[in-house]
């Protein structure tokens, strides 16, 4: 199939010239992907997405291609890509601040205990002590 036959029948809504598109070019596009630290996974939700944007702009009418299908599906892929490690980016550097938080709790929590041990008889603090904190 040329180019502009994929083209027009994705336009016209054929979904086996999809089928035909995604298996052409599933390797490269997801490649791409696990070669900037993704995994096959994250790849083929990456290629399936950029397949739904190119389907819906073709189908809308919208599109004009002025370059390869193959170049379209590419930069697409690699916009969500770069989107996605974003996304990682601001969870990892989420996840980094919280163990401060939880830091704190525990300190509290530290603080707590130790303020209920002092409450208790010499004998009930002993078991305890000797329980969680003696070798």
């Amino acid at each position: 199939m040329s180019e502009t036959e994929i083209f027009d029948r994705i336009k016209g809504g054929d979904e086996k010239a999809l089928e035909y598109l995604y298996k052409k070019y599933y390797r490269m596009m997801t490649k791409m992907v696990i070669t900037n630290s993704g995994t096959e996974d994250e790849a083929r939700d990456i290629y399936q997405e950029a397949l739904i944007v190119f389907w819906q702009k073709c189908t809308s009418g919208n599109l004009v291609m002025t370059s390869k299908i193959s170049t379209y599906i590419y930069s697409i892929c690699q916009n969500l890509w770069r989107k996605e490690l974003d996304r990682k980016k601001r969870l990892s550097n989420e996840e980094k601040d919280m163990p401060v938080v939880l830091d704190t709790e525990s300190a509290e929590k530290e603080k707590i205990i130790a303020r209920c041990i002092e409450q208790l008889g010499d004998t009930c603090k002993k078991v305890l002590m000797y329980y969680y904190f003696d070798e």
